[in-house]
């Protein structure tokens, strides 16, 4: 009934569309019964298709059009799938092993509870492709963009990454282990983070970003304060004052709309700085953040105060950390700061810091 060459046992494309529009059960079925077949399914059309539960492995789907198929539930043991379109698709709970879609488009696909071991992801786009409840082992994402890609509650383990393109991605309550983020002639170097895996690997290979980095931890302060009521004001003469001693001043605009990732963002600038001025003489502007960052990061702080302002009631509880600068500097206006900052602060800052480094020698030396 189905055509086939007498050398290579090939079933032509055509007619296994046919079969396969006919419905999953009479599709595995005469699969079963035909296991020795190859199945070439090479260009093929099966777009909005649904497939849950079908068997396809070992399939030939390259360059396939699958746009929003449903391969939920499905046998995908081996298949290749390069450079197919997957856009939209559904492949939730499906086996996967062993399958390859390099170059193929995943771009919103659901690949949730799927199995995903030694899986080939490279090049692949994966913009917000849904891997959550996933198990991904030894499976390979060199060269692919993952753009808000979900992995939720997923297992992610040996992994290759090489290449990656890596941004906004979501983790919740996944595991995370052993990301190779070197190429595979290369020395292997592994993190456990994917999220800072992209980070690490530019780390290691881009010399300007390492003096970029190295600049930042040496010369940059972190200001935070308030933007009303010449705020702003305050905030703008320390930081030309900072930059005349060749000093790289970041000012957090706390007017502008805060999202949840807004603390953490500060937190992260500050791990990259050497000092911390923060003004509190509007203290609802600063204090969450200052919360957040003082009992974690020891860094030198030193605390701004406007005359006639009152200290908020939990400013004090800061003092117990040795790199927080008390007494608070207090000033009348911006010339009176200016003053006050090399001595007051500056200097002060700079006595902390090697505090700092000298108690970390002694519990390195110990």
């Amino acid at each position: 009934m189905y055509q086939n060459t007498s050398q290579h046992n090939v079933l032509y494309d055509e007619q296994l569309v046919k079969l396969i529009s006919k419905g999953v059960k009479r599709w595995n079925a005469w699969k079963k019964e035909n296991a020795y077949h190859s199945i070439f399914l090479q260009k093929a059309n099966l777009s909005e298709e649904y497939l849950n539960g079908i068997d396809l492995s070992n399939a030939h789907l390259s360059g396939a059009q699958l746009y929003a198929v449903n391969l939920s539930n499905a046998d995908l043991t081996g298949v290749d799938f390069t450079g197919a379109d997957l856009i939209s698709a559904n492949l939730s709970n499906a086996n996967l092993t062993d399958a390859q879609f390099d170059e193929a488009d995943l771009e919103k696909a659901n690949l949730s509870g799927a199995n995903l071991t030694r899986t080939s992801f490279k090049s692949a786009n994966l913009r917000w492709t849904n891997f959550s409840k996933s198990l991904i082992l030894n499976a390979d994402f060199d060269s692919s963009s993952m753009i808000y890609t979900h992995f939720e509650e997923a297992t992610i383990t040996s992994c290759t990454i090489f290449g990656a393109s890596i941004w906004n991605v979501f983790l919740e309550n996944a595991i995370q282990k052993h990301f190779v983020i070197t190429d595979y002639d290369e020395p292997e170097i592994s993190v456990d983070d994917l999220e800072i895996a992209q980070f690490i690997h530019l780390l290691i290979r881009n010399k300007n970003l390492r003096k970029v980095i190295d600049t930042m931890t040496g010369k940059a302060v972190l200001l935070l304060g308030r933007f009303d009521d010449g705020g702003k004001e305050v905030l703008n003469s320390i930081a030309d004052y900072l930059r005349d001693k060749n000093m790289i001043p970041i000012i957090m605009d706390f007017e502008q709309p805060r999202n949840k990732d807004f603390t953490e963002t500060i937190r992260t600038l500050a791990g990259l700085c050497k000092y911390i001025i923060a003004d509190v003489s509007s203290p609802k502007s600063v204090q969450q953040e200052l919360s957040h960052i003082v009992p974690v990061l020891e860094i030198p702080i030193s605390i701004i105060l406007k005359n006639g302002q009152e200290e908020y009631s939990m400013l004090r509880d800061l003092s117990k950390y040795p790199w927080v600068n008390f007494p608070v500097v207090n000033y009348n206006d911006t010339e009176h700061l200016l003053s006050l900052i090399q001595l007051r602060i500056i200097d002060t800052l700079e006595l902390k810091n090697k505090e700092i480094e000298e108690r970390k020698g002694k519990l390195w030396s110990n």
